[in-house]
C-alpha cells in the first residue's frame, strides 16, 4: 500500500506511522523479530485509519472569482515531529473571509535528541520552503515583512558565544 500525498495534507494520519517506525528503531528490535503487542495494535489501528483516507475528498478550489488574498503559514513542533501548514485566505465582505488549506508537510524529528526551540526553527526552516515554493507556483508577491517568522533571529550574535549556529543552505 502507497500514499500519494504531493500537497501533504494527509501528514496528519501519515507523519504518526513515521513516528511509529522510528519508535520501533529506537526499542532496538531486529527485522526479523515481532514487535510488542502495544505497538502491534496501534501498527493495526493506523494502518485502518490509512485505508479511511481513500473516504476523504479535500475541494481543490482555493479562491473562485477572487485573485487577491493573504498567504498564511503556521508551524509547530514536539518532541516527536515537526511540521508546517500553508493557507490561503481570501476576503469576500466586510465582515467575512474563505480560508483554504493549500499544502501541509511534516517530518519526524531526528533521532538525536534536539531541544524543542531547535526543531521550532526546523519547522521555520520548512514552512519558508514551502511558501516560497507555493509563491512561485502562484506568483503571490508578499508585502514587504510579512516573510518574517514570528521571532526575530536578529539578536542571535548575542548567544554565539554559548551555541554554534548550523546555517541553512538554502535560496529564499
Amino acid at each position: 500500500m502507497s500514499v500519494f500525498d504531493p500537497l501533504g495534507l494527509a501528514s496528519p494520519v501519515l507523519i504518526t506511522g513515521k513516528c511509529m517506525l522510528q519508535d520501533i528503531w529506537r526499542s532496538g528490535i531486529d527485522w526479523d523479530e515481532t514487535i510488542e503487542a502495544d505497538a502491534h495494535k496501534k501498527w493495526l489501528k493506523w494502518v485502518n485509519d490509512i485505508r479511511k483516507l481513500a473516504s476523504i475528498r479535500i475541494p481543490r478550489c482555493i479562491s473562485p472569482g477572487h485573485t487577491e488574498g493573504e498567504l498564511h503559514v503556521f508551524v509547530d513542533a514536539s518532541e516527536k515531529s515537526y511540521a508546517a501548514a500553508v493557507y490561503w485566505r481570501i476576503k469576500l465582505s466586510e465582515h467575512e473571509s474563505a480560508v483554504s488549506l493549500i499544502a501541509g508537510k511534516a517530518r519526524v524529528a531526528p533521532l538525536k535528541v534536539i531541544s524543542i526551540p531547535r526543531l521550532e526553527l526546523k519547522a521555520a526552516l520548512l514552512s519558508a520552503q514551502l511558501s516560497l515554493y507555493e509563491r512561485q507556483l502562484s506568483h503571490y508577491d508578499a508585502p514587504p515583512g510579512a516573510q518574517r517568522p514570528y521571532m526575530s533571529c536578529a539578536g542571535r550574535g548575542r548567544y554565539r558565544a554559548r551555541y554554534s549556529w548550523h546555517r541553512a543552505k538554502m535560496k529564499v
